[in-house]
């Protein structure tokens, strides 16, 4: 019982972790991406 919840809130905040970091990541490589079409072009 206590490892079932113990994985449950482990699973969870990995999983809230890892959408925290999504997002800066994601507006980083969009960034990214348009800075090198435009150097690209």
């Amino acid at each position: 019982m206590w490892s079932c919840t113990e994985h449950a809130l482990r699973d969870h905040s990995v999983g809230h972790l890892t959408v925290v970091l999504q997002s800066p990541l994601q507006l980083a490589l969009l960034r990214y991406q348009r800075f090198n079409w435009r150097a690209q072009q």
